[in-house]
């Protein structure tokens, strides 16, 4: 019925508590606006962001609503490595994506063919309809923190799909791919432990 974008989080802190994952419900991620920024846990990492400027070229009829445009959250250093071969630049910061994305420029930068190194292919959708892209694998995807120390990814399945003036986007996937291993822990039977990841 609708979409909440990023005019719904700018100038607050957004709060994504994905711990409620570990009760049984991949689903049940819980969204929070807060007045002020939760004190982080210890040895915490920060990722600083950066925000791309609004292009917005006015309206088409001057009877048109005129809607609420934001900047769009960006990290800048990430690089990607498959083979030995990297490239570094800048991913859109994308918590409505379920899969990361590369530009085709990126996967050729690591000598990856789209085409002939194609994994498998899915459907993805968005309101501009639905086209069909190749997965394809990547070694490794490392974001520099401001504390200088590198927060790295590995053995990844991303999709390859150009989208004007970006690189690749930083998705869901990634954010919550700590949660993996003891949320299956939990769907298996076993005994959830703190792995650390929150």
């Amino acid at each position: 019925p609708a979409i909440v974008g990023m005019p719904a989080m700018i100038d607050r802190v957004t709060h994504l508590d994905l711990t409620t994952m570990l009760d049984g419900n991949v689903l049940s991620i819980t969204e929070t606006f807060l007045d002020q920024a939760p004190t982080p846990p210890p040895n915490s990492v920060h990722v600083d962001l950066t925000m791309l400027p609004v292009e917005f070229a006015g309206q088409l009829d001057p009877t048109d609503p005129l809607p609420t445009f934001v900047p769009l959250p960006l990290i800048e250093g990430v690089t990607t490595t498959h083979n030995g071969l990297s490239t570094t630049g800048t991913a859109l910061l994308d918590t409505g994506a379920q899969l990361s994305i590369i530009s085709t420029q990126t996967a050729l930068a690591m000598n990856i063919d789209p085409v002939a190194d194609a994994v498998d292919y899915i459907v993805v959708g968005g309101i501009g309809g639905a086209i069909e892209v190749p997965l394809v694998e990547v070694s490794q995807l490392t974001l520099p923190t401001a504390e200088g120390v590198a927060l790295g990814y590995t053995d990844l399945v991303v999709a390859v799909i150009d989208i004007p003036g970006i690189g690749s986007i930083f998705g869901m996937d990634l954010l919550t791919s700590g949660y993996f291993t003891p949320f299956f822990d939990l769907l298996s039977g076993l005994p959830v432990q703190d792995y650390g990841y929150y």
